[in-house]
């Protein structure tokens, strides 16, 4: 009877995960029930000190042996921290390997990446290394994955929620592509990022900051480019509130951006934005957002790059449906 209470208990467990994650729609629903696999294995592995410990504890204390019921409680727990944390370090280091294995969609390996990784009063942490970029791009096709010929990247991030704040830092490291790399004195990149979250009620407030150096290039609209690499930083803020039945977003950041081997190569740029959601129904949403970058350039760099702009200018609008 014990032994059958506890499969119905892990099948409850189950069966109230998928009951609660199933309102969020059948892609979580997909992703939770392959987590749930390695969930069944972890108890299955959990069972193999338990019974023999159970077992042996029982006869000792049958036979009026407390020291060595003592002695197989000692052993069992000892066994049983070893295996959580072999295990548990398995699943945690090779969660996207591992999960990758059942073949998802992208969105759902990641939700169930999110899901399968533990947390502990509200920090949860994650890293990441890729042995190498994309070898069938362009960029890269000529290069070996997992060989100095392509870039290798390597990340980690600590994060901490609550009902109302989020905090995230986290560091990045690029192992630039050789012999490229060396031809234009690109060092290898390192970053490092903080951002966060605060739900004041009437509004959500974003802050987000990165510090880099030796980047290839910084900044997406307006790219600043230079061989043999980029320092700087960037700081963002950011706004949501609810208004006339939608949603309003908005922000501003700037950013400072120097040669790593050329400091008469700067940029500093500006970025403001505004965005509006509206709801037409529970499934359709229309949006659209405005934005504004202006860019100053060092006479040495805008001498370099007379195509480098420094004013841009974006409008967007849309609507989306949710099948």
């Amino acid at each position: 009877m014990p032994i059958m209470a506890t499969s119905f208990i892990q099948m409850a467990y189950s069966l109230t995960d998928m009951a609660w994650v199933g309102r969020l729609g059948s892609e979580a629903v997909a992703a939770v029930g392959a987590v749930g696999i390695l969930t069944w294995m972890s108890g299955s592995i959990a069972l193999l000190n338990k019974v023999g410990s159970e077992v042996s504890v029982a006869q000792s204390i049958g036979a009026q042996n407390r020291d060595d019921a003592r002695a197989f409680a000692s052993h069992n727990i000892s066994i049983a921290l070893l295996i959580a944390i072999c295990w548990g370090g398995l699943l945690f280091v090779f969660a996207r390997p591992i999960m990758s294995l059942f073949e998802l969609e992208a969105h759902i390996t990641d939700n169930a990446v999110t899901y399968l990784t533990p947390k502990f009063g509200g920090l949860d942490a994650v890293f990441q290394y890729s042995f190498g970029a994309d070898t069938q791009s362009d960029a890269y096709k000529d290069g070996t994955e997992g060989k100095s010929s392509v870039e290798r990247m390597y990340a980690g991030a600590v994060r901490y929620q609550n009902s109302t704040v989020l905090v995230s830092a986290g560091v990045e490291g690029i192992n630039q592509d050789q012999p490229s790399a060396d031809r234009n004195g690109l060092d290898d990149a390192l970053s490092f990022n903080l951002g966060g979250s605060y739900d004041a009620g009437f509004a959500k407030f974003y802050v987000y900051s990165q510090v880099f150096q030796n980047y290839a290039k910084a900044a997406k609209v307006t790219m600043f480019s230079i061989p043999s690499g980029v320092d700087g930083y960037g700081v963002n803020l950011g706004f949501e509130t609810k208004a006339l039945g939608g949603t309003v977003k908005a922000s501003f950041g700037w950013g400072d951006f120097e040669g790593s081997h050329a400091d008469n190569l700067t940029m500093k740029t500006y970025q403001t934005a505004l965005g509006y959601n509206y709801p037409l129904s529970r499934r359709t949403t229309l949006y659209t957002a405005a934005g504004w970058i202006h860019n100053d350039f060092s006479d040495d760099y805008a001498a370099a790059k007379p195509t480098a702009v420094e004013n841009d200018y974006e409008w967007i609008c849309g609507i989306t449906h949710k099948f």
